[in-house]
């Protein structure tokens, strides 16, 4: 029952994968229709201040361009970037001999570089030689290409600020995509510090710091170890695949019980940890009390012929004493529910003589 609970918590990683691919195929295509269209430019450009050479060199790049296209749609993106990396670095050399550093055709290895540092970084050594394709022109041509000729004098204001532009656009592109793959990576690994994959409840690391941090700014905080009754027998007669249903299943039905109240965290193994900051100690007792009550009617697992219930330990952090303490207290009350016939919420300020 509620199978499909798991898949909306816990992060499915095919789906992950898809999604990556998704992101980097439309990254190259966008790379590759800007490519296309600025080589369309330049032979015209070229034909324009009579230098069929060049546009001649442009129509193989365009060809190129137009050949990257349909391998990233084939989904060959390795050997599309390698072959429009190639392009780019071998036009720009060409260019910039022919015009000069004053064209601006060198400018357009800087976007280049910053591409290659992001698409193929996960085809290893290619990511190397894409990138030093790059950069070992762009030095050169820094270091030792003619910066004008007096010939072309007249066309360097305008083919210079054209190229200026037109490197800028994807250099601009590309630097939004790391940005955004940085904050997607950094979220990814964030949810992945602090939730709990099956059930998508945050983890013990995580519950902690909520706790700490309450502490920190005097809050009251309360908190609740409850433990699956005879969950053992659920995965021994069931399967750990029903085991898994009945944790997800709880995890859902307790964050729902305890939206705008408190949080409830993967404790571990069959625990949950319930937390409240700034609760009384009775409400967080009522509200126990009520999770303890309707857990049985609302998670069922149909081919368990008994309810599912937890027992459930009850305590306030007390200020002059440890966090490490309080759980202890909070799992001598819970063992103590069970002992006691399971199903039930124990509860006291202090540690009572049991």
């Amino acid at each position: 029952m509620h199978k499909l609970a798991r898949l909306k918590h816990a992060p499915n990683i095919l789906n992950q994968l898809k999604k990556q691919f998704v992101h980097e195929h439309t990254t190259v295509q966008l790379i590759n229709a800007n490519g296309l269209l600025a080589h369309t430019c330049f032979f015209g450009i070229f034909l324009y201040i009579d230098m069929p050479m060049l546009a001649l060199v442009n129509v193989v790049s365009i060809t190129i361009w137009l050949t990257a296209i349909i391998l990233t749609y084939k989904a060959y993106i390795r050997i599309s970037v390698v072959i429009t990396t190639i392009e780019i670095a071998a036009h720009a050399t060409i260019a910039t001999i022919a015009l000069g550093l004053g064209s601006g055709f060198h400018l357009y290895l800087w976007p280049a570089a910053l591409l290659m540092c992001i698409i193929p970084a996960q085809y290893g050594k290619v990511a190397f030689v894409c990138l030093a394709t790059i950069i070992v022109p762009l030095l050169l041509l820094n270091l030792y290409a003619p910066y004008q000729y007096p010939e072309y004098e007249a066309l360097y204001e305008y083919l210079h600020a054209f190229n200026l532009f037109s490197a800028a656009v994807p250099f601009i592109f590309i630097a939004s995509v790391i940005r955004f793959i940085y904050r997607h990576n950094f979220n990814n690994i964030s949810w992945q510090a602090n939730q709990d994959q099956l059930t998508g409840l945050i983890n013990r690391r995580r519950a902690l710091e909520i706790i700490e941090l309450a502490r920190a700014e005097r809050q009251t905080v309360c908190l609740a170890l409850g433990d699956i009754d005879k969950f053992k027998q659920v995965n021994d007669t069931l399967g750990h695949a029903a085991g898994d249903d009945v944790l997800v299943n709880i995890a859902h039905f307790s964050q729902v019980q305890l939206k705008g109240v408190g949080q409830c965290c993967r404790w571990g193994g069959e625990e949950f940890l319930f937390i409240f900051i700034g609760q009384s100690f009775q409400r967080s007792v009522d509200k126990m009390e009520e999770v303890c009550d309707q857990l049985p009617k609302k998670v069922v697992i149909d081919a368990l012929q008994r309810p599912i219930t937890c027992s459930f330990g009850v305590t306030e952090i007390l200020p002059e004493e440890s966090t490490a303490n309080a759980l202890a207290r909070a799992d001598e009350f819970m063992y103590h529910a069970k002992r006691n016939g399971r199903a039930q919420v124990i509860s006291s300020l202090i540690s009572p003589t049991i």
